[in-house]
């Protein structure tokens, strides 16, 4: 069956005012009359995830780069690494990879040159030609171009193949292929400056393929196709068509609800015996297929996201799955070694879907829970929990919430039962504009489809993804352009062409 033929074609509806108040506006210090501010935008390096995805793009070679890398920063939940210097340690890394990716790569298919008919040195500069602007994602200069064939020319004694391995491993160490540089147009006088074509072809393919651009983009860029509005949206709905924008988008969510380090959150193997490493690629694959059901092929709209009724991920005699808080991948990161959790459950929808910040739990609180087999079900835990002064500030906020999603154990199965007992998913929402009871995760996920907060979060939050960075005050037209352009609709496609338009993304303040 289709994996769309699975995504449930309606989903209920519900009041989008709640009590006859007034819909949420965000306070924001955007003054449209002032002249367009945005905020600065610091230097920053691929993350594991975009570099492994532009090799393997422009090479067909897959590296592991988990061994290779050293784990990415975080901008919130986002692999963003733009704090950190790099160390002896970093550099000894960056030069493991571009020899891991070079020894795999076949130069004959990539350059096309056959060595029967033509001079190696040739085919070389050929190769430094052609790839050193694709891997700069730049214009280059005959002297850049010189620099690579001095190298080419110290190592030819080794072999051509040797030779062209050495180079393709200076390219691949280079801060042009390792940074994300972006660079300005002509200065207008102004507070802000555009983008040049090639940086804004990096930003949208890093946003939507979580890789660099390919030649098409690059070309485009080169002859002045995104320097417009009209431009970069015209390219962003060709970019979603494509297959890799399911990646892309994917990766989003994966680093959104901390899925992509599912490997690192450990089960019990006497409890969950078949979460193997299989299992958990099978769960992160689920993840992606459904975001890409509803956002590429879909109707797009974050209530479909949040709330749409479907089968990815069910087990046999499973009810419906309910959107993509309850999708097997996202309920077993969101748990314990043995447990469910009411807390990291409760905490992920408060901090990613209503951007509230929490305060980890203080040092002198002893967070340990007892073995599945003692001291009876989670919901009896954590009510307990609750009535303690020193946890309940905290936990009020977050574990009514996390209740909707005990129907989940850890490991993300369906059940009905714990230790014996019933499972009891209902609960309260508070401290929203749609605060009330709900009865199940169902009930729970479609009132925050209607919430304001929820869409001013998520704008929020697709920001950060698409530029690397936290958003600043001076981002507050960008994000209310965005957020207006989606919260009419409710649609998440609206909200990419507006995010990829928008001041924060195409310009850059004049230094």
């Amino acid at each position: 069956m289709s994996l769309l033929l699975w995504i449930a074609c309606g989903t209920p509806s519900a009041p989008s005012v709640v009590g006859g108040e007034a819909p949420f506006r965000p306070e924001l210090t955007c003054d449209p009359a002032a002249p367009a501010i945005v905020g600065e935008a610091p230097l920053r390096r691929l993350s594991r995830v975009q570099y492994a995805n532009t090799v393997r793009d422009w090479f067909d070679v897959d590296i592991d780069v988990e061994s290779l890398l050293d784990p990415d920063e975080r901008v919130g939940t986002f692999a963003s690494n733009l704090i950190v210097p790099v160390s002896r340690v970093t550099v000894t890394q960056f030069q493991a990879a571009a020899e891991a990716v070079a020894a795999e790569v076949d130069f004959g298919r990539i350059t096309g040159c056959d060595l029967l008919l033509g001079e190696p040195r040739d085919c070389a500069e050929d190769f430094v030609s052609a790839w050193l602007p694709r891997l700069g994602r730049r214009a280059v200069a005959l002297a850049d171009e010189a620099d690579y064939l001095t190298i080419y020319d110290a190592f030819a004694g080794e072999g051509h193949t040797a030779a062209m391995r050495v180079v393709l491993r200076a390219m691949l160490q280079s801060p042009w292929f390792l940074y994300h540089h972006e660079l300005a147009g002509p200065d207008s006088g102004g507070a802000l400056r555009p983008l040049d074509g090639r940086s804004v072809a990096s930003r949208l393919a890093f946003f939507l393929w979580a890789a660099g651009p390919d030649d098409a983009l690059l070309q485009a860029a080169a002859e002045g196709e995104l320097d417009t509005v009209e431009g970069v949206q015209a390219a962003t709905v060709a970019m979603l068509a494509d297959p890799r924008a399911a990646r892309g988008i994917g990766q989003l969510h994966l680093e959104w609800f901390g899925v992509d380090r599912i490997d690192q959150v450990e089960k019990d193997p006497v409890y969950f015996p078949d979460h193997d490493q299989f299992a958990r690629d099978e769960m992160v694959a689920d993840l992606v297929d459904y975001v890409d059901a509803i956002v590429r092929h879909g109707d797009g709209s974050l209530r479909s996201l949040l709330a749409a009724r479907h089968d990815i991920g069910r087990t046999e005699g499973e009810p419906e799955r309910v959107g993509l808080l309850t999708l097997p991948a996202v309920m077993a990161t969101q748990a314990h070694f043995q447990r469910s959790s009411l807390s990291l459950r409760g905490r992920m929808v408060r901090e990613q879907l209503l951007c509230r910040v929490l305060p980890d739990p203080p040092p002198n609180v002893d967070i340990t829970l007892p073995d599945l087999a003692e001291g009876g079900t989670t919901r009896e835990l954590v009510e307990a929990h609750l009535a303690d002064p020193a946890c309940a500030g905290c936990h009020l906020l977050i574990d009514p919430i996390g209740f909707a999603f005990e129907s989940w154990d850890a490991v993300g199965g369906f059940r009905e039962t714990e230790l014996g007992a019933p499972i009891d998913p209902s609960g309260t929402l508070t401290g929203t504009d749609v605060d009330g009871d709900f009865a199940d995760a169902g009930q729970l996920l479609l009132m925050l489809a209607d919430s304001g907060h929820v869409e001013w979060c998520v704008t929020r939050q697709w920001m950060r993804y698409a530029l690397g960075r936290p958003e600043q005050t001076d981002d507050d037209c960008s994000l209310s352009a965005a957020w207006d352009a989606m919260a009419q609709p409710h649609d998440l496609r609206e909200l990419v062409l507006a995010i990829v338009t928008s001041d924060a993304f195409r310009m850059q303040r004049t230094p």
